[in-house]
């Protein structure tokens, strides 16, 4: 097994709206070697010192479509998988493609998907990989962040199916509202975005967050570092927010009542979780609820996190 390790390559390209034929021609070639052999006179491109190349493609349905409708990429790769050789992108000559595996993936959901030929696809060996569904998916979120928030003051356990529910309507609604375009191509959001959040909650102290406007201030500025930190057109950014704040307030309610009466001097711990606990039943009370909403950086939460 180490002696066929030392002899596999792989390669990682990925394939976009500026993918043409040429372009992935070029990047494959690159990392073969140009070799001609004079007994037989045969041209060809082969991996370096005799190895065997796996070629991952990433985002098989992106290449750039020609104005004849066709995906240049794919039909360059169609020929090798049929022929084992394409016209070189170096020399313009039909040349030889050898000791070279293609693994691709691409999206099954997204309207370039059908433009994938079955005459391409037919080479490979398909493994379809379905969606979760809303209750695994939600159980699964609803598990990492009960582990995350077990060791979070115990006033605070109740609203974990509140930040649950408003991570997954808020990642949806990214998801929907900011696809990525030619002028947007950075705005490749998906679910590895949520998990980020859940595992950035491990970085706040236990004891900085005690109810529930804790919990929707920090839910907001990390939901706002890593998908707002994305988002640079201004009415993108505004979409956003709006976005945000409309989630947040659905999940943790605000009313414009005064503060309730603070807690005795020296108050006992179940003094302390009874207090919080309101916040579990009652709107969290607000002189101001608009400003919780006021700016980029959420100074809520500002000295919760731990220095690593």
């Amino acid at each position: 097994m180490h002696e066929f390790s030392k002899k596999l390559q792989t390669e990682h390209v990925t394939l976009s709206k500026h993918s043409s034929c040429t372009a992935f021609k070029a990047n494959v070639e690159s990392i073969l070697e140009y070799r001609h052999d004079k007994e037989t006179d045969t041209r060809s491109y082969k991996p370096p010192r005799d190895n065997r190349v796996v070629c991952y493609i990433q985002d098989l349905h992106m290449a750039q479509v020609d104005k004849f409708g066709d995906q240049g990429a794919l039909e360059a790769m169609r020929d090798y998988l049929t022929t084992q050789s394409w016209v070189s992108a170096r020399k313009l000559k039909i040349r030889a493609i050898e000791n070279v595996c293609f693994f691709a993936d691409m999206a099954t959901n997204h309207p370039e998907t059908e433009l994938v030929s079955g005459r391409l696809l037919h080479h490979f060996n398909l493994i379809v990989l379905s969606d979760f569904d809303q209750d695994s998916f939600q159980l699964k979120v609803q598990t990492m962040t009960d582990m995350i928030m077990a060791s979070w003051s115990q006033s605070v356990h109740s609203f974990s199916p509140k930040l649950v529910g408003a991570l997954i309507d808020i990642s949806k609604g990214v998801f929907r509202d900011f696809r990525p375009t030619p002028l947007k191509s950075h705005y490749t959001f998906n679910w590895r975005d949520l998990t980020k959040i859940i595992f950035s909650l491990q970085m706040v102290e236990s004891n900085s967050i005690r109810g529930q406007q804790q919990v929707m201030s920090l839910l907001y500025h990390e939901c706002l570092r890593t998908f707002g930190d994305r988002i640079l057109m201004s009415h993108d950014r505004k979409a956003f927010l709006q976005l945000l704040e409309q989630t947040c307030r659905k999940y943790f309610p605000i009313t414009k009542k005064g503060p309730r009466e603070p807690l005795p001097e020296n108050p006992t711990q179940a003094e302390v979780a009874a207090y919080y606990a309101l916040d579990d039943t009652y709107p969290w009370e607000s002189k101001d609820p608009d400003s919780i909403f006021f700016s980029r950086w959420n100074t809520h939460v500002e000295g919760c996190y731990l220095e690593i």
